[in-house]
């Protein structure tokens, strides 16, 4: 068995995709896994894959010619998932999908253990994105910059982008993920870039403007006053929206 070890990343997956079907060494003898502390086993050979964009470009270029964009977009949401072993799944359903005569329909084959799995992880980060759609809190920096952070489960801070490069083209603002130190940088009327945290100044993000300093103060007021005291549940609170969340939430981080 030849394991190819991957970057945690469309790019990555898709290049050990790539490098997996070019070997010509059957798909029954490949499988493909993420750069991780591996428990490697004896008899099989490891590889390590280099990301490579243009490799990547070929196999999502060829999924949507061959498979469709519906197929493409929920393999790529499937590869910004946690899910431990969605390379190799994603990269079993492309066997069959190609395998077959109405390929854009692959997904339809959930009893196929890959594809259940793609289906899976697809709506886990598509959920996790539309939640926290609903709640993403941005503050404005003494720059003028709207910043929010985020600790997702998932890798979905590119999907977050697209939502927020629509709804806000006429500002400057960026989303920062602090769980894997990625950031979206957006400058109006430009497009989004994706950043490394370690470029990001810690210092610089917790310098929030006066008026965002007011308007704090206004929230938690509020907050405070719609409250009802004797009805607070902070277990209904937590299961309504988890505690992981509240970090980010001005009226909630004095509840942690």
């Amino acid at each position: 068995m030849t394991i190819y070890l991957c970057e945690d990343s469309i790019d990555g997956i898709f290049t050990a995709i790539y490098d997996a079907w070019a070997s010509k060494k059957g798909h029954a003898n490949v499988r493909i896994e993420l750069q991780q502390e591996n428990t490697y086993e004896l008899f099989h050979e490891y590889i390590a894959v280099v990301t490579d964009t243009d490799k990547a470009l070929k196999v999502a270029k060829t999924i949507n010619d061959r498979l469709g964009n519906e197929v493409y977009q929920e393999l790529t949401k499937a590869a910004l998932s946690c899910g431990e072993d969605k390379a190799d799944a994603i990269y079993r359903v492309l066997i069959l999908g190609f395998s077959l005569k109405k390929g854009n329909k692959v997904l339809d084959c959930l009893s196929n253990e890959s594809v259940f799995k793609v289906f899976e992880y697809s709506r886990k980060a598509n959920n996790e994105a539309h939640h926290l759609l609903g709640f993403i809190r941005f503050v404005e920096l003494d720059n003028g910059v709207l910043f929010a952070k985020i600790n997702p489960k998932n890798n979905i801070i590119t999907i977050l982008s697209a939502h927020f490069h629509i709804r806000m083209p006429l500002e400057n603002w960026m989303i920062y993920d602090e769980n894997r130190k990625l950031a979206i940088v957006y400058k109006k009327e430009t497009v989004p870039v994706l950043v490394s945290g370690e470029e990001i100044d810690s210092e610089r993000i917790e310098r929030v403007s006066d008026n965002e300093k007011e308007f704090q103060q206004l929230w938690n007021s509020f907050f405070e006053s719609i409250c009802i005291k004797e009805r607070v549940n902070l277990k209904l609170q937590m299961n309504n929206l988890p505690k992981r969340f509240w970090s980010n939430m001005t009226e909630m981080k004095d509840k942690i």
